[in-house]
């Protein structure tokens, strides 16, 4: 599917504000966390590790669809309470078996070093999710207070990697111009405004197609007439400047 950049940015931007839920006070969902890291970290040993694996996966997601949490070392008790409170999302035999296989492990077992870590841990991240799309952004915190409200930051952040790829010239003014025409009431942006919004997201990628949740929704509501709403590729043309 090749796309014209100008339209599917100008698409991207003109969208209606999602509010985002913040998810940066964790306590009450930190036990599940800590019990999927555990899980997880522990699966090698386990008579059938992808199976505890997924009970880590599908545990890990229940709460609020947040990363793993920072476990503590041999909580089995609190694993125990965790996986009973969370079974309907686990299926009841899995998390039965997860308790089982937990309670087998030695001392020795889980307080040793896990391998290397490959969930989110949100010790580094805080998680966004829109109320509406269920979409989900993990943030890097480094040390920032202000969080987004809304979708239209990490909406800037896609726009402006997606007309790079393109070969938009001046990818922040261009952003600024299609924003002042899209807020109501008007607002004033500059590529300077623009450029401050993508610190949030520094240090992130687009997730590729088919996977891109932006480019998913485009392409469902702007179907190619030869591939329908999921093409196999989704390519820009070459940026073209306005005469």
């Amino acid at each position: 599917m090749l796309v014209n950049p100008r339209t599917y940015t100008q698409w991207l931007l003109h969208l209606p504000k999602k509010e985002l839920a913040p998810f940066n006070k964790l306590r009450e969902v930190q036990p599940a966390l800590r019990t999927a890291r555990l899980l997880f970290d522990m699966a090698p040993m386990a008579e059938d590790p992808q199976a505890m694996r997924d009970v880590a996966f599908r545990l890990w997601l229940a709460p609020f669809q947040l990363g793993a949490g920072r476990r503590k070392k041999n909580n089995i008790s609190e694993a125990r309470r965790v996986l009973n409170e969370y079974e309907e999302f686990v299926g009841r035999q899995s998390a039965a078996r997860a308790v089982g296989f937990l309670g087998s492990l030695s001392r020795q077992q889980l307080e040793a070093d896990p391998p290397a870590q490959l969930m989110p841990d949100v010790d580094l991240c805080v998680t966004y999710r829109s109320t509406v799309s269920g979409a989900t952004a993990y943030i890097p915190k480094r040390g920032r207070k202000k969080w987004p409200r809304d979708d239209l930051s990490e909406r800037i952040w896609e726009a402006y990697y997606d007309l790079k790829e393109s070969g938009c010239p001046h990818p922040s003014k261009f952003i600024a111009q299609e924003l002042g025409k899209a807020q109501e009431p008007a607002e004033d942006w500059t590529p300077q405004r623009v450029e401050s919004r993508l610190k949030t997201f520094e240090g992130r990628t687009p997730d590729p197609w088919p996977d891109n949740y932006w480019k998913g929704r485009y392409a469902q509501t702007h179907p190619d007439p030869q591939e329908g709403p999921l093409p196999e590729k989704f390519e820009f043309a070459t940026w073209q400047s306005e005469k």
